[in-house]
């Protein structure tokens, strides 16, 4: 859902020669694939932050997945097709997430597969949530003040908006629960 959002929006947002084969550099040499321009310092700082936050969230997102239950469930299984949809779209455009989790990643992931399922379980992945949806908005602010180019600002853009309604949601189930 996100990843037509996204696309749709993009289509009303940029301007006709964002969507023009690029001139120059690019970034993408897969024949067949529409090549993306060249990312300057700030788009790949954007991008690859973006991709390790949504890497944590898939993540942890996954697990809850698997052994959560009721609207904590539901949840999961919506940030585990959002994930994958930004980085479908990043990908799309060049970038490529991290081939590993990093060692903290790897280790809060370690102790929520060590939670006893139930509420414990849902406590534990929602604040691993809120702490790394606030990250994925602090990162989406910081290229709005810094970036540039008009493709990523609109990804930015989207995904800001969609990380705050987040945000408001995992503040509704941890006070639920």
């Amino acid at each position: 859902m996100l990843r037509r959002n996204l696309i749709l929006a993009l289509g009303l947002v940029l301007p006709a020669g964002a969507w023009a084969q690029p001139q120059g550099r690019t970034t993408d040499s897969q024949p067949g694939r529409a090549a993306a321009p060249a990312a300057g310092p700030a788009e790949l700082r954007h991008a690859n932050d973006t991709l390790a936050a949504g890497m944590a969230a898939l993540a942890t997102s996954e697990i809850a997945a698997r052994r959560s239950s009721g609207p904590v469930l539901k949840f999961a299984e919506i940030e585990v097709v959002e994930q994958r949809d930004v980085a479908a779209v990043l990908t799309e455009r060049g970038h490529q997430p991290q081939p590993a989790l990093d060692d903290p990643t790897r280790a809060m992931v370690e102790r929520l597969s060590s939670t006893r399922a139930g509420e414990q379980l849902d406590e534990a992945y929602l604040m691993t949530q809120a702490e790394g949806h606030q990250r994925l908005l602090d990162i989406q602010q910081a290229y709005l003040r810094d970036g540039k180019d008009p493709y990523s600002r609109a990804v930015a853009t989207l995904i800001g908006g969609r990380v705050r309604e987040h945000i408001d949601l995992i503040t509704m189930l941890r006070k639920k629960g």
